[in-house]
């Protein structure tokens, strides 16, 4: 909003109008056509719901998979130094702090989110890339390729 009205002290004519939210089941009947139109296997879709769009049984989601990945980020990355770069496939803002210790010690960061649920401040801080439905597909077809 502090964009537009910016916009509007340079002069520019801005017409806004109130935005509809989507409902919790819109939302989740939304994000389900979307996985059930990507032809997973049945290892790889309940990744993807579970981390990427967050549809796995909400009664069983397990909690501080965050934390994990940033103590076995740091791990690899500064302890072993087993790696150069680290490379984030989560659009959640939560891995900042650690993202920005790895990246103190001159390790190279890279991130990537599915297009919806990017958090602006991983989009402002490392570079990223969004991975579009065609590249996961590509990417799956890969992997069932090399499985024959």
């Amino acid at each position: 909003m502090s964009f537009l009205g910016n916009l509007e002290k340079k002069g520019v004519k801005v017409i806004k109008r109130k935005l509809q939210r989507l409902s919790n089941k819109e939302i989740l009947k939304k994000k389900k056509e979307t996985i059930d139109s990507l032809d997973l296997c049945e290892n790889c879709k309940p990744l993807i719901e579970s981390v990427f769009l967050d549809l796995a049984d909400l009664k069983k989601k397990e909690r501080g998979i965050d934390v994990w990945l940033s103590i076995d980020m740091v791990k690899l990355c500064l302890m072993e130094n087993r790696c150069d770069v680290c490379i984030l496939i989560s659009g959640d803002a939560d891995f900042v702090p650690a993202l920005d210790l790895i990246n103190q010690h001159e390790k190279e960061i890279l991130t990537s989110m599915a297009p919806f649920g990017y958090s602006s401040e991983l989009r402002k801080k490392f570079p990223y890339f969004i991975l579009k439905k065609e590249t996961l597909m590509k990417c799956l077809r890969s992997y069932k390729d090399q499985k024959k």
